[in-house]
């Protein structure tokens, strides 16, 4: 059941469906880091540590989804898409992982330890609205479920004993 209405507020989110690889149909492309690589210079946040991001959108982003589906439709998946991000938040916290928040955009994710960086655009056309990316500097970044996070997932990307 949270899977299904995870896939509803997916779509209702999304800002264009079936755009730059996000699949409407395909569940699974919603988490695909290889669907918000970006090649752009122009970052707005860069992130050289371990810790989960929390994405929201942004307040142009808020206006037109409320422009696209109505206000009262706007509050009711936002209020959801809150009571996720609270508890994913949570989770988070209980296991002493740092979390920041951000609005969407372009971020690059550094590992100095493995000389690598993603750069990652979550403002994409059919990206998600809201998004959690959690990311270890040892690891690739993951995009992971707000609804279906469990510990166990967080423990074993981060290492936690």
């Amino acid at each position: 059941m949270k899977t299904r209405l995870f896939i509803l507020l997916l779509l209702v989110s999304s800002k264009v469906l079936g755009q730059a690889g996000f699949d409407p149909e395909n569940y699974d492309s919603y988490f695909d880091l290889s669907n918000y690589l970006t090649d752009s210079e122009n970052i707005q946040t860069k992130v050289d540590y371990s810790c989960a991001i929390f994405i929201s959108p942004s307040d142009a982003q808020i206006e037109k989804m409320k422009n696209e589906y109505g206000e009262e439709d706007f509050y009711v998946v936002a209020d959801d898409q809150n009571f996720y991000t609270y508890q994913a938040n949570q989770l988070l916290d209980s296991l002493q992982v740092k979390v920041i928040s951000i609005p969407s955009g372009r971020i690059n994710l550094i590992s100095a330890k493995q000389h690598l960086n993603w750069k990652l655009d979550t403002s994409k056309k059919g990206a998600p609205d809201w998004n959690l990316i959690i990311f270890n500097t040892n690891k690739p970044p993951k995009i992971i479920s707000m609804v279906d996070i469990t510990a166990e997932e967080i423990k074993a990307y981060f290492e936690i004993e």
